[in-house]
């Protein structure tokens, strides 16, 4: 008797600790960044920037109300560099980094004049769902509303 009881119970913990994370696997809620995917969503954008964040911000553009991103471009990977002040209209897949924290961003023009906190700001918006990377442990990491995925080397930028 004790044995029927046994298994099940530990096949429901293995269950458990497998859909935590425990398990080393990804996290099916913030896939790991992959090199075609990520080449495919630059290949989409304007620009590929280098930013760290500093804050969120009230973002308008006439029409649209919402937070956004206040960050400022340390470098770009494709395309021009950000203007300042930089506001980002991030995708609803993202979490909010935390301050000082150094971001690869997919952009591309925001269509329309935006406005940060009452002030006139050059305006991006992210591409696509996924087009957010955090340095995280000397890679790059996806950075979702559920947390970050594994860290993989910074060369999926290409």
């Amino acid at each position: 008797m004790k044995n029927r009881i046994c298994l099940p119970v530990a096949g429901v913990l293995l269950t458990v600790l497998a859909s935590a994370g425990c398990s080393g696997a990804e996290s099916s809620g913030c896939p790991v960044p992959r090199a075609a995917e990520v080449a495919e969503v630059a290949a989409g954008a304007a620009t590929v920037a280098k930013v760290t964040f500093r804050k969120v911000a009230a973002l308008a553009d006439g029409t649209t109300e919402t937070e956004g991103w206040l960050v400022e471009g340390t470098g770009t990977v494709k395309g021009p560099a950000l203007g300042r002040p930089t506001a980002v209209w991030p995708t609803i897949d993202a979490g909010t980094p935390k301050e000082g924290e150094r971001l690869v961003l997919f952009l591309s023009p925001h269509e329309g004049r935006t406005t940060m906190d009452g002030a006139a700001a050059s305006g991006y918006d992210v591409v696509r769902e996924g087009g957010v990377l955090v340095e995280s442990g000397g890679g790059l990491a996806r950075l979702c509303r559920e947390g970050r995925s594994q860290p993989v080397p910074p060369e999926i930028l290409g």
